[in-house]
This record gives structure tokens, C-alpha cells and sequence, in this order.
């Protein structure tokens, strides 16, 4: 699983919280634009990347989930943007 920081955790609820009840978590993708945050129900084939209380916040596909483990989730304040270490 990807360790937030308190300022990653304060992002992604507020993305959230902004988006409920249309959504209950927070989906990474992957593709040729690289990696891309939105808003999304959550599927039955979803692997948590991070958890808030137990219950999923960030999710994605198993193979993305399994590329993150053990790694850092921070936000940087300079740029505005979630940044993976």
C-alpha cells in the first residue's frame, strides 16, 4: 500500500468530499498521458492504494496498486500537485 502523508490524506479527502455522494473514491489510471487522477464508484476489482479510517480513498488496478507498494504519497505545496517517492 502507498503511505500518505497528513497533507496527501487532506488533498484526497477534499477532492472527495467535493465529489460526494456521485463518488466514493478517488481511481488512478494509467495510460500514454501518465498517471491521472479522478473521482469514481468503487468496482469489485479495485486494489486500495490508500485507506482513511479502514475505508478506500485511493484505488486502482491491481498491477498499479503492486507498482506503489512501499512508496510515499505527498503533496507539494510549490507546485500544487500529489507527488509519489
Amino acid at each position: 500500500m502507498l503511505q500518505p502523508t497528513e497533507r496527501a490524506l487532506d488533498v484526497l479527502r477534499a477532492i472527495l468530499n467535493a465529489k460526494r455522494p456521485r463518488a466514493d473514491c478517488i481511481r488512478l489510471t494509467t495510460g500514454k498521458g501518465g498517471p491521472r487522477l479522478m473521482t469514481d464508484r468503487l468496482r469489485l476489482d479495485d486494489a486500495t492504494i490508500v485507506e482513511d479510517d479502514g475505508t478506500p480513498l485511493l484505488v486502482a488496478e491491481q498491477s498499479v496498486a503492486d507498482r506503489l507498494d512501499g512508496h510515499t504519497l505527498d503533496f507539494n505545496k510549490a507546485s500544487s500537485q500529489l507527488t509519489v517517492s
